[in-house]
């Protein structure tokens, strides 16, 4: 509490105690001086390096979330060519596909002479009915081997959870 007396003729003088006054409070640490970092009113730093540190933390998650969707994306480690459904089609009209797995919309083709193909396909249209829009008889597609597998596991739920999880996490 200040205390402001005034004599006549004397300017107003100050009596009472002032924040930061204390000799045994060191200099630069008081109530609105953030401490001993020294920042005003900023707890924790000096604004430029916490600013500096958060952006190179901030890289290095979206690096390691990179790395791990790459990782868990890459399901086949052959290096195998991409082709589109009508090429697929066309081979299986020629008889030189000997058997086709579908999953998701990913179709990994394998042909006779041993060779890997994989193709995309529309996620509304089943791959046999796509197949007979592209004019394969019934008797092509009899013979060729499909099997169609539900994407299960921990990377398919992972992809599926994780655009949720990690702004949850960041905030």
């Amino acid at each position: 509490m200040a205390i402001f007396k005034k004599k006549k003729g004397e300017k107003r003088e100050w009596r009472g105690k002032r924040r930061g006054s204390n000799p045994a409070e060191p200099k630069g640490v008081g109530p609105l001086s953030g401490g001993a970092s020294g920042s005003p009113l900023l707890p924790g730093g000096s604004g430029k390096g916490q600013f500096i540190s958060n952006i190179v933390s901030v890289v290095l998650v979206f690096l390691i979330i990179s790395t791990l969707y790459s990782t868990i994306s890459s399901t086949d480690k052959v290096k195998t060519s991409e082709v589109p459904v009508s090429q697929i089609a066309q081979d299986i009209s020629a008889g030189t596909v000997k058997s086709v797995s579908v999953s998701g919309d990913m179709v990994n083709v394998e042909y006779v002479d041993g060779t890997k193909k994989i193709s995309k396909k529309e996620i509304e249209a089943s791959f046999s009915e796509t197949l007979v829009n592209y004019g394969v008889s019934a008797e092509k597609l009899a013979k060729v081997e499909i099997s169609v597998k539900n994407e299960s596991g921990f990377g398919y739920w992972a992809l599926n959870l994780l655009p949720f999880i990690v702004p949850l996490l960041l905030v």
